[in-house]
Protein backbone atom coordinates (compact mmCIF):
# COMPACT_ATOMS: atom_id res chain seq x y z
CA UNK A 1 0.00 0.00 0.00
CA UNK A 2 1.02 3.60 -1.05
CA UNK A 3 1.66 6.28 1.52
CA UNK A 4 0.43 10.00 0.85
CA UNK A 5 2.29 12.79 2.37
CA UNK A 6 0.58 15.59 2.24
CA UNK A 7 1.86 18.54 4.74
CA UNK A 8 -0.72 21.60 4.39
CA UNK A 9 1.25 24.69 3.84
CA UNK A 10 1.84 26.67 7.32
CA UNK A 11 0.20 29.87 7.51
CA UNK A 12 2.92 31.99 7.31
CA UNK A 13 4.03 30.65 3.77
CA UNK A 14 -0.20 31.68 2.87
CA UNK A 15 -0.01 34.69 4.66
CA UNK A 16 3.13 35.84 2.81
CA UNK A 17 1.91 34.62 -0.89
CA UNK A 18 -1.28 37.09 0.02
CA UNK A 19 0.62 39.47 0.89
CA UNK A 20 2.96 39.15 -2.28
CA UNK A 21 -0.33 39.42 -4.37
CA UNK A 22 -1.73 41.99 -2.76
CA UNK A 23 1.83 43.48 -3.28
CA UNK A 24 1.63 42.61 -6.86
CA UNK A 25 -1.69 44.23 -7.08
CA UNK A 26 -0.83 47.67 -6.28
CA UNK A 27 2.62 47.85 -8.14
CA UNK A 28 0.55 46.98 -11.27
CA UNK A 29 -2.21 49.88 -10.55
CA UNK A 30 0.64 52.59 -9.70
CA UNK A 31 2.26 51.58 -12.74
CA UNK A 32 -1.13 51.79 -14.81
CA UNK A 33 -2.56 55.17 -13.10
CA UNK A 34 0.52 56.68 -13.96
CA UNK A 35 -0.16 57.48 -16.94
CA UNK A 36 -2.40 59.83 -18.89
CA UNK A 37 -3.13 61.33 -22.20
CA UNK A 38 -3.88 64.01 -23.44
CA UNK A 39 -5.74 64.45 -27.34
CA UNK A 40 -4.90 66.36 -29.98
CA UNK A 41 -8.04 68.92 -29.76
CA UNK A 42 -7.48 69.19 -25.73
CA UNK A 43 -5.29 70.42 -22.99
CA UNK A 44 -4.75 69.57 -19.51
CA UNK A 45 -4.90 71.15 -16.15
CA UNK A 46 -2.98 69.46 -13.46
CA UNK A 47 -4.37 69.23 -10.07
CA UNK A 48 -1.88 68.60 -6.92
CA UNK A 49 -4.29 68.53 -3.46
CA UNK A 50 -6.92 70.78 -5.30
CA UNK A 51 -4.28 73.23 -6.22
CA UNK A 52 -3.29 74.27 -10.02
CA UNK A 53 0.27 72.70 -10.95
CA UNK A 54 0.66 73.16 -14.38
CA UNK A 55 -1.08 72.19 -17.82
CA UNK A 56 -0.37 69.58 -20.18
CA UNK A 57 0.09 69.74 -24.07
CA UNK A 58 -1.32 66.75 -26.39
CA UNK A 59 0.58 63.52 -25.77
CA UNK A 60 1.77 61.16 -22.65
CA UNK A 61 2.24 62.40 -19.40
CA UNK A 62 2.81 61.17 -16.07
CA UNK A 63 1.28 62.05 -12.77
CA UNK A 64 1.24 60.88 -9.20
CA UNK A 65 -1.88 58.20 -8.33
CA UNK A 66 -3.59 59.53 -5.06
CA UNK A 67 -2.18 62.91 -5.47
CA UNK A 68 -2.21 64.69 -8.83
CA UNK A 69 -6.33 64.62 -10.87
CA UNK A 70 -6.24 65.87 -14.29
CA UNK A 71 -8.94 67.72 -16.05
CA UNK A 72 -8.98 67.45 -19.37
CA UNK A 73 -10.40 71.05 -21.37
CA UNK A 74 -11.35 71.09 -25.22
CA UNK A 75 -9.65 73.92 -27.51
CA UNK A 76 -11.93 72.93 -30.85
CA UNK A 77 -13.36 75.37 -32.21
CA UNK A 78 -17.45 74.72 -32.01
CA UNK A 79 -19.11 76.57 -34.81
CA UNK A 80 -22.70 76.13 -35.29
CA UNK A 81 -25.17 77.75 -37.43
CA UNK A 82 -28.67 77.59 -36.96
CA UNK A 83 -31.30 78.54 -39.53
CA UNK A 84 -34.66 80.47 -39.14
CA UNK A 85 -38.00 79.31 -41.18
CA UNK A 86 -39.93 82.49 -41.51
CA UNK A 87 -42.79 80.65 -43.04
CA UNK A 88 -46.24 81.05 -41.14
CA UNK A 89 -49.06 79.25 -42.31
CA UNK A 90 -52.69 80.42 -42.53
CA UNK A 91 -55.27 79.14 -40.05
CA UNK A 92 -58.59 79.24 -39.50
CA UNK A 93 -59.46 82.59 -37.35
CA UNK A 94 -57.50 83.30 -34.24
CA UNK A 95 -60.57 83.65 -31.52
CA UNK A 96 -59.47 85.45 -28.05
CA UNK A 97 -61.62 85.38 -25.39
CA UNK A 98 -61.05 87.27 -22.31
Amino acid sequence: MREINYKPPSSTSVFRLGLGMLGGLVVAYLLFASWYQVDQGERAVVLRFGQLVGTSEPGLHFKLPWVDTVRMISVQNQNNRYTISRRIRATSSLRISR
